[in-house]
């Protein structure tokens, strides 16, 4: 028998202000190869693969810091539908 715990007293993730980082760079690279393999991975929910895409986005420069920070918050938070979302709407 599994007897799971939660502890209740664990705070959520931060996350950012998505408007904060609305702005017309995310028009700009939405159409990107790297941005539609990330936003394939974020529909799917693969974990590893929207870190990876996110890893290649940064190392080319693609996004500014505050931009990929919130990425990076919303796939550790595992909120995938929210990081697609603020690139489909941007």
């Amino acid at each position: 028998s599994l007897n799971w715990l939660r502890n209740s007293d664990t705070p959520e993730p931060p996350i950012f202000d998505p408007v904060a980082i609305h702005h017309a760079r995310l028009l700009q690279v939405a159409d990107h190869d790297l941005v539609r393999e990330l936003l394939a991975y974020a529909d799917l929910g693969y974990k590893r693969g929207v870190n990876s895409k996110l890893d290649e986005i940064s190392d080319i420069g693609l996004l500014d810091e505050n931009t990929l920070t919130y990425c990076r918050q919303l796939a550790t938070a595992m909120q995938f539908t929210a990081l697609a979302k603020a690139f489909r709407t941007a």
